[in-house]
């Protein structure tokens, strides 16, 4: 075949895929693998690495959010990027893209609102999946400062002085910030005066704004949704779920019979709460109170009768009541009365309203209320259990042998969903305990699946470790993985156990990249001894190291809160490294240089004084202090740590200058344990003071302090 009726056949195809790509939107990457053969022409190739394919089976590449396609006609594989595949349904957290070599991955952290606007307070509401962008408001009166587009704030800090206030007679004070004081009925001034009570001439009047006590409450007796406004109110009661005073207003519920209840107050500046009460100022009444974004009460079967309502915010708060025929509470709230799941599972909605907390689950050690179901396995079997809120909270499920007791537990799982597959679970009857957050009642879905039995993934138990090669990267994914085991710096979240042997003491590092996604890394010397631990350490990426760790087998767990790829790489260097004694350091005048390659220093903070205090971390205590310095040349990861050191540490950063409160980052005890710390960043060139100090007054001694200056690439 010539080069040009090869051009003609391959050209138009590669055209057409790639079009229809980006039509759809998707990433594009044509994976290559081997040259043509030899018996080609020789004037034309594929490109380097083309994988020669029959059917789309043949372009498995193992990345669960690619579609492979084996291209027709040139017969290579091409695979596209299903973006859809990665989203997790959280808006807050960040945009989910498929990364053809690394599976799901979050393009950005997470959603920051940033407007770049001082005048707005920026924040990400999931419950709408949007950015709102709200007045700057100091004092969270609902009024935004003088100084910003439509503010009246004639006074910013203190909540009782706005545009929306009433003027309270014979204080001699401005409350309405009108430019007048104590003046009654007058039209000129005052700002909007909204919900403010007002003469027959529509006037605003001295003194408080209506429904601000328990003498004025406005009332509600079916269905709907009411406008508040606590411009002006006064923080009159105080509310069982919060320890601080705010401003609050009353209303009434009044119901001729009894009903599921859910009231919801939303603020558009701060949180809101709602308190639930049968009389108005005795806090001893109070049957319900919940702050948040939104504030939510719920409840089954609620009786006929007037209960009071108190509603604490700041601006304006939207009040939504909502009544509907009362439900029977769910039978299956203790161990006694088990929901049971037919043998081939089953799909499940309920809710935790009005339920107690009666078990213990090992990953949720909130007094959350739960409900019980039961499951019988004829044969060994897997079984994936999701559980899961319609909006996205945090949800926490136990699998057990024996309902009242965690002992034996199978697998505790918490998450949003909270979700597992737990493979060849030997035939009997298990208890699923699920429960949802503590802080509110929540709606949930519960899904169990009955499967075929299959082994666990590579690495997923201590007994079928990954070996490592020592100095070559490993790049895995968490697909498939359990939590089977506890780490220090960690959470209830699916984990992998790697191995490797040093033969001789060594200096060890160890880097673990899941790209944006925070893993944590453990490293033991038994797998399944949590005492055995050295080192626990939580970054994205990690960047670890140890200084003469003995010659031994070690286990490396990594542990990930979401399904992703990642890239785990050890190395050992030998003979391990002798720290260098430093001294004359006590300021940053006298700081010891530290080389562009970095280095290992030993001390002590015994004799030195205190010239430096950090206000991002610790105590706010004196502390003895010392002082290096890093002038750097070239952009580079900079990994700074003083594990092994006598005293519990504080390490914080300064860039340009070296003045006390004026710290650019400080960490307290991220070291990976014994009270080390440790930072990780990418730094640009320039000149950088790293200050070791105590968490307290009491904290100073021997400390050991390591850098790792690595040029990016």
């Amino acid at each position: 075949m010539t080069y040009t009726t090869w051009s003609a056949r391959l050209l138009p195809l590669l055209s057409a895929l790639v079009g229809g790509m980006l039509a759809m939107g998707c990433d594009t990457t044509v994976v290559p693998p081997h040259p043509m053969d030899a018996g080609q022409d020789a004037l034309f190739t594929l490109p380097d690495g083309s994988v020669p394919c029959t059917t789309a089976a043949d372009c498995d590449d193992h990345i669960a959010c690619s579609n492979d396609t084996c291209l027709p006609g040139v017969m290579i594989c091409g695979h596209i990027a299903d973006h859809a595949r990665c989203d997790d349904g959280i808006f807050c957290n960040g945009a989910e893209r498929c990364d053809l070599r690394m599976d799901c991955v979050h393009r950005v952290a997470h959603e920051t609102c940033d407007d770049g606007n001082v005048c707005s307070v920026d924040r990400c509401v999931e419950a709408t999946k949007m950015c709102e962008h709200l007045p700057r408001d100091l004092d969270l009166d609902g009024d935004p400062d003088f100084f910003c587009p439509g503010g009246m704030d004639c006074d910013d800090r203190d909540p009782t002085r706005s545009g929306l206030a009433p003027e309270i007679c014979d204080d001699m004070i401005d409350n309405d910030c009108d430019g007048m004081v104590d003046e009654g009925g007058n039209v000129d001034g005052g700002g909007a005066d909204v919900g403010i009570a007002r003469d027959d001439a529509g006037h605003p009047l001295c003194g408080r704004p209506m429904h601000d006590t328990c003498m004025d409450p406005i009332a509600i007796t079916m269905s709907g949704v009411t406008d508040l406004s606590l411009g002006g109110a006064s923080a009159d009661y105080t509310l069982s779920c919060v320890g601080f005073a705010r401003p609050d207003l009353v209303a009434t519920l009044t119901l001729t019979e009894a009903h599921d209840v859910t009231i919801t107050a939303e603020g558009d500046l701060a949180t809101a709460t709602v308190a639930l009460r049968s009389s108005c100022s005795d806090v001893a009444t109070e049957t319900d109170c919940n702050n948040g974004y939104p504030g939510v009460i719920r409840h089954r079967g609620l009786a006929a009768g007037t209960y009071f309502l108190i509603v604490q915010g700041s601006g304006n708060v939207i009040l939504d009541v909502q009544l509907t025929d009362p439900t029977p509470p769910p039978a299956n709230e203790s161990c006694t009365a088990p929901t049971v799941i037919p043998p081939t599972g089953g799909h499940f909605t309920g809710n935790f309203v009005d339920l107690h907390d009666d078990l213990m689950l090992s990953c949720n050690a909130s007094a959350a209320t739960d409900l019980v179901y039961q499951i019988t396995l004829a044969a060994e079997s897997n079984l994936t259990i999701t559980l899961a809120s319609p909006d996205g909270r945090y949800m926490n499920w136990s699998l057990r042998p024996t309902c009242g007791s965690s002992v034996g537990e199978v697998r505790c799982e918490s998450g949003a969903p909270a979700d597992s597959t737990l493979h060849q679970l030997p035939a009997g009857t298990y208890f699923i305990v699920i429960e949802g957050p503590s802080y509110v009642e929540v709606d949930y879905t519960l899904a169990v699946e009955v499967g075929p039995s299959t082994p666990r993934v590579m690495g997923d138990l201590c007994s079928n470790p990954i070996p490592l090669t020592l100095g070559t990267p490993y790049m895995g994914t968490m697909s498939g993985a359990e939590d089977d085991l506890v780490t220090s710096c960690g959470y209830n979240y699916r984990d992998l156990v790697h191995s490797f042997t040093l033969t001789a003491p060594s200096d060890v590092a160890i880097t673990v990249d899941g790209g944006s996604a925070y893993l944590n890394a453990s490293l033991r010397t038994a797998c399944a001894n949590a005492s055995s631990q050295l080192r626990c350490v939580t970054g994205a990426p990690i960047n670890s190291h140890l200084r003469a760790v003995p010659a031994g087998d070690y286990f490396v767990i990594v542990e990930g809160a979401r399904v992703g790829s990642y890239t785990l790489t050890v190395t050992a260097t030998t003979p391990p490294t002798v720290p260098t004694p430093a001294s004359g350091n006590d300021v940053c005048g006298g700081a010891v240089a530290i080389p562009a390659t970095g280095g290992f220093w030993t001390g002590t903070t015994i004799g030195m004084i205190n010239n430096y205090s950090p206000v991002r971390c610790g105590t706010g205590e004196p502390a003895n202090d010392v002082a290096f310095r890093l002038d750097l040349s070239t952009r580079s990861r900079v990994t700074a740590n003083t594990e092994g050191s006598a005293f519990d540490t504080l390490l914080y950063r300064m860039l340009n200058t070296c003045v006390s409160g004026m710290e650019v980052v400080c960490d307290d005890d991220g070291g990976g344990g014994g009270g080390a710390s440790q930072l990780s960043e990418m730094l640009e060139p320039g000149t950088y003071f790293y200050i070791i100090d105590g968490f307290s007054t009491a904290a100073a001694g021997v400390y050991q302090f390591q850098v790792f200056v690595t040029p990016a690439p």
